[in-house]
């Protein structure tokens, strides 16, 4: 065999090897790639993701339709965070720690947070900016803190609207007690609705949950709704007479020591007056 037939066999047999270092190369890199995302999927599917109790009881609600329109998502310089409810057709009630920013420990600036309620797969039936921020003066939070019972009792806030929003039907506060509430907590359907995490362009609801714990000398009850990131400022309804009724919202989940989950939610009353912070 010549010297050139020689090297021109080398050079074939050179470029099939890379050719096949490649290809497998590609299939290792992608095999790799999508390890993370399968990982993904999971955790966005319920597996292992914080504030689910057991089976994942969440069910697909329109948010266009009553009583869910009056349940939206809290925006922050255009990224939602929260879940919110209007309570009156001018103001929205959320958990404080949806619209703190920890850098400063103060609320976030007004014209950075809106409401958009209504929601359903990209289409919403009003969206407003924000007036003015009530809350707790006794909220704090900042990057040292971490959330404690203390903060969560007063981990709420009233958003004011910049106009009314008439074209949807508010969410009043219920009138009930707590002390009226707990004793028929066994007995008591219990709803809430909130925009998650993994589905934040749908609203989930659970439709039969429980009240299970009250907290004692605080404004706070247990429950096993299968509420998670996103639902902070989610309500907990009622229905009594054919009329919903919110008698508290959902502000945090607690673990417990056997791996088991305990959701927290703080009851009224939530009124802006002149006692509270407002921005």
């Amino acid at each position: 065999m010549s010297e050139h037939k020689k090297m021109l066999t080398l050079q074939l047999i050179f470029t099939k090897k890379i050719s096949l270092v490649i290809k497998l190369l590609a299939i290792v890199f992608a095999f790799c790639i999508s390890i993370p995302f399968v990982h993904a999927e999971r955790i966005l599917d319920g597996d292992r993701l914080s504030g689910i109790k057991g089976i994942d009881d969440r069910v697909l609600v329109n948010g266009a339709h009553k009583p869910w329109q009056a349940i939206g998502k809290i925006y922050t310089a255009g990224l939602a965070l929260c879940t919110g409810v209007l309570i009156t057709p001018s103001q929205v009630l959320t958990a404080a720690h949806c619209i703190w920013n920890k850098n400063t420990n103060k609320a976030i600036e007004n014209q950075h947070l809106e409401f958009v309620t209504g929601y359903h797969r990209e289409r919403f039936l009003a969206e407003r900016s924000v007036k003015r921020v009530h809350h707790s003066p006794r909220y704090t939070s900042d990057q040292n803190s971490s959330a404690s019972l203390h903060s969560l009792a007063s981990d709420w806030a009233i958003l004011e609207l910049g106009s009314d929003i008439n074209n949807v039907t508010p969410i009043p506060l219920s009138a009930l007690t707590m002390q009226e509430l707990m004793p028929s907590k066994q007995n008591l359907a219990v709803i809430q609705a909130g925009y998650s995490g993994d589905r934040p362009y749908i609203l989930t609801a659970n439709k039969r949950c429980k009240l299970t714990k009250q907290y004692a000398d605080q404004p706070l009850i247990g429950h096993d709704c299968d509420a998670t990131k996103g639902d902070s400022g989610s309500p907990l309804l009622i229905k009594i007479k054919g009329q919903f009724q919110l008698i508290a919202i959902h502000v945090g989940t607690e673990l417990r020591s056997n791996g088991r989950s305990l959701g927290i939610a703080i009851t009224p009353p939530f009124a802006p007056t002149n006692n509270l912070t407002s921005q």
